[in-house]
């Protein structure tokens, strides 16, 4: 038996290696040079989603400012609107109309924020 072990792990490590630079060069000619995974972004967008769903506002405030780099202004301003909204959905649950409202502003905001953090810049 001439094979010897090492010989082959040698030879299966470049093997791998000239296919993933193979398929690299082909997706970047296939797509004229701009392709890029979505990998972080998607990570990113999960993360602020579950941040958003436990902390409300406030952690919506982070994620705009930290994940999606909004400005500090702009993400505050966002999270003061969407407390403000939050608030008079729930007193407007006095004439049951609230109870519809509060769950769906709640699901706009956790919207928004997987979509600014989606398609922030890397």
């Amino acid at each position: 038996m001439g094979v010897k072990f090492d010989d082959l792990q040698k030879d299966v490590s470049d093997a791998a290696r000239d296919l993933g630079e193979s398929v690299k060069k082909d997706v970047e000619q296939a797509t004229g040079g701009r392709f890029q995974s979505s990998a972080p972004q998607s990570t990113n967008a999960i993360v602020a989603v579950l941040i958003t769903l436990l902390f409300g506002p406030v952690g919506a405030f982070f994620c705009w400012w930290l994940f999606a780099h909004y400005g500090f202004i702009k993400s505050l301003f966002y999270a003061i609107a969407f407390a403000i909204g939050l608030t008079l959905c729930a007193i407007s649950a006095i004439v049951l109309v609230g109870y519809l409202l509060t769950p769906l502003l709640y699901i706009y905001l956790v919207y928004h924020v997987y979509r600014a953090v989606y398609n922030a810049p890397l």
